[in-house]
């Protein structure tokens, strides 16, 4: 073993001390409700009212991937994504990260289904199932597909008829 071993074990571990992950809430031990997961995680970029930022993150009422079919939502919160995106004439080039080691899988179901029930009105709830499966079938997919793939992903989901 090289003797730097320790030193380098120690240095790659060291970011990550301290860093609670999945999210808990600091009172009580009380799970987060997927909205308070919401604000704090998501809002910093898409606002808390979901309007997004001019240039870098879309709004989220009346999305079509919110509304849309569940699969591709919740490979988007797993691994994110990377811009640009074009919607409504107007590109978005932000970065959405990975939620893949930040939360659990009834976590992202909450947050999911709060932005659904919310901003797309008639959206079926997402299962934490659907979620647990999507994460089995994603672990070895690497971070921050171009939105081209993540287009994709919706193409290969939702019939040309429906499009």
């Amino acid at each position: 073993m090289s003797r730097w071993a320790p030193v380098l074990a120690a240095a790659c571990a060291l970011p990550l001390a301290g860093c609670p992950s999945p999210i808990e809430s600091t009172a009580d031990n009380i799970p987060l409700t997927g909205r308070q997961i919401y604000l704090a995680r998501c809002a910093v970029c898409h606002q808390p009212d979901g309007s997004g930022l001019p240039g870098l993150y879309a709004p989220l009422p009346s999305s079509a991937r919110l509304g849309g079919p569940p699969a591709p939502l919740v490979r988007i919160m797993l691994l994110g994504m990377k811009g640009p995106v074009e919607r409504d004439g107007k590109i978005f080039n932000g970065l959405m990260p990975s939620w893949r080691f930040d939360l659990t899988d009834s976590q992202i179901a909450d947050v999911l289904n709060d932005m659904r029930q919310r901003w797309c009105a008639g959206a079926p709830l997402i299962p934490t199932g659907l979620v647990s499966s999507v994460r089995a079938e994603t672990v070895s997919a690497p971070l921050f597909p171009a939105a081209h793939e993540v287009e994709r992903w919706y193409e290969e989901t939702v019939p040309p008829s429906t499009r």
